[in-house]
């Protein structure tokens, strides 16, 4: 008999792309998605093999519910906008940090195995020390980032005194299909690709020199998946990237290149809360979990044009 997983907020962006993968190796699939970002054509090529539970992860009785009968929880429910998070910071206090917790006790009552949780880069701020491994300086920048970092501690808590394996990945900047662009709280990689696929000029925030280590949602998946797997290494945390950085001049250059459109990017006063430079340092997650990076940003970039 196959084992269960449950990937909560399963309908969205990189867990839709989860559950595929996992639909694909044999695993049995349940899902939790209050559909609130997520869509459920998301998960329209795998919808006949997964258990689909429409319901929050701010509802103890949907949790215990999921969670029946579980092997792993890869939790991935989040409010994923750091913007969002500035004009709603008690939201994204409720849905990554308590939530989490809510979460973490549910697999704890119902004796699942791990929980893998998506962690945020975010975390590190503006720490002047690139690249970024696991012990730089933690320093949030926005509620998004200190509200991510809070459910990383209670993940620690469980692992350490609750007898919960948990391991921690602190996810980059990803990107690829199913990422909405027609959101101001969208990626800035979905956005741009939108803006170009229209013709309008893409907007930036600032002078363009701001860089991030943009990973692709099939090396997201990959990293999750691992850290399902591999053993003894409960109470870790992985930073999953590629250790590539890629300004935002930069991504509109290889979309004028890939598109052929010569739209100059408009630009406005940078925003609060905005991390200046980011770039993993991935030495830790190749070495305990064997994690190789297969996509760079044009590569990525021609799965979504």
């Amino acid at each position: 008999m196959s084992e269960i997983d449950l990937v909560t907020g399963g309908a969205g962006f990189v867990g839709s792309h989860l559950v595929e993968a996992l639909v694909a190796s044999g695993r049995k699939v349940r899902v939790l998605d209050d559909l609130s970002t997520g869509r459920i054509d998301n998960l329209s090529a795998v919808k006949s093999d997964v258990d689909f539970i429409e319901g929050s992860i701010l509802s103890e009785d949907d949790l215990m519910k999921a969670s029946s009968g579980v092997d792993n929880v890869y939790h991935l429910a989040a409010v994923a906008s750091v913007q969002k998070s500035m004009e709603q910071p008690l939201l994204s206090h409720k849905i990554c940090a308590t939530g989490t917790l809510k979460v973490l006790q549910a697999a704890k009552l119902n004796h699942c195995k791990k929980l893998v949780f998506a962690a945020s880069s975010s975390a590190y701020g503006n720490t002047g020390n690139v690249p970024l491994d696991e012990n730089t300086l933690l320093d949030p920048l926005s509620p998004y980032a200190s509200s991510k970092l809070a459910g990383e501690f209670h993940a620690v808590a469980f692992a350490r005194a609750m007898g919960l394996e948990t391991v921690r990945l602190r996810f980059f900047n990803i990107f690829g299909p199913k990422q909405r662009g027609d959101s101001p709280y969208s990626g800035v990689i979905a956005i741009f690709t939108e803006m170009f696929k229209k013709g309008i000029a893409p907007t930036i925030f600032g002078d363009g020199l701001q860089a991030r280590d943009f990973v692709f949602v099939h090396d997201a998946v990959q990293a999750l998946i691992l850290a399902g797997t591999k053993s003894e290494i409960s109470g870790q945390v992985f930073n999953i990237g590629t250790g590539k950085s890629t300004s935002l001049l930069d991504l509109a250059s290889h979309l004028q290149k890939l598109t052929g459109k010569n739209l100059a990017p408009q630009h406005l006063p940078a925003r609060s809360g905005d991390v200046r430079y980011s770039l993993a340092n991935i030495t830790k997650a190749q070495q305990m979990l064997g994690f190789i990076p297969k996509f760079d940003v044009p590569s990525g970039l021609k799965f979504i044009l």
